[in-house]
């Protein structure tokens, strides 16, 4: 009885062990360094925030979207295994210029072919009030505009990836370099995928941003009292089997 209930904790223990040395996931924390704008898109059209009423993909343009690394500093990040993405850039209206940022709310995910792998949202934030067309209200500075992101969405012709959003891509040679694609706009339903653009939207977002390679870090997948469990049984395993001898 005594050797069966050694078996059963070593048994027990090599579980524990296996389980805890799942392979933990590399995630890359990628810099955002640059909002890709006319002559460097790729045939994207422009980094710009537009009209999206009666039609899903353009309409007459808002505001641009701009911005550059400065000083060495990036102005962003994406992370590829949870998919925290969060960007602050610079909008041109006219002659008003200002900041925004756009951070994920669910975690932008992308498949293995580099496309977005299901509906996702950015909460949108201007610093200073972003001016709408016609009678639509403009939006207030601080207010938080969700902008909404379809899986499988598609547009535009040429470049890199046909300039196809929603998308995840390393459009060169250069390992360390990616760009995502959005295009998107408000009054989205996550649920169902769908805009309700004929009635309500009216902020469509189109942005191209080039990300550079971070830091590297190691997503454990069990806590590392997990392995120390494991270890106490391996111990006492041992010790009952030192006694019985």
């Amino acid at each position: 009885m005594s050797k069966l209930i050694d078996k059963f904790i070593v048994a027990a223990a090599s579980g524990v062990i296996a389980f805890s040395a799942i392979t933990p996931a590399s995630a890359t924390t990628w810099l955002i360094t640059e909002v890709l704008t006319v002559g460097n898109d790729g045939g994207f059209g422009a980094s710009s925030f537009h009209d999206a009423r009666g039609h899903v993909m353009s309409g007459s343009k808002i505001g641009d979207i701009t911005g550059n690394i400065i000083n060495g500093t990036a102005f962003g990040t994406y992370n590829d295994v949870t998919g925290a993405l969060d960007l602050t850039a610079t909008v041109t209206q006219g002659s008003n210029t200002f900041q925004m940022n756009a951070a994920s709310a669910g975690g932008f995910m992308f498949n293995g072919t580099g496309w977005l792998a299901s509906n996702n949202t950015l909460d949108v934030t201007f610093t200073d009030d972003l001016d709408m067309p016609d009678t639509v209200p403009s939006i207030l500075a601080g207010t938080v505009s969700e902008i909404g992101f379809m899986q499988g969405d598609v547009c535009c012709s040429g470049g890199i990836n046909n300039g196809n959003p929603n998308s995840f891509t390393q459009p060169g040679g250069d390992a360390d370099e990616r760009w995502i694609t959005l295009w998107g706009a408000n009054s989205f339903n996550l649920a169902t995928g769908q805009y309700d653009y004929q009635t309500e939207s009216t902020l469509g977002m189109d942005v191209r941003i080039r990300l550079e390679r971070g830091i590297t870090t190691t997503e454990v997948s069990t806590p590392a009292v997990t392995a120390i469990f494991a270890l106490g049984l391996m111990g006492l395993a041992y010790t009952r089997r030192r006694k019985t001898v």
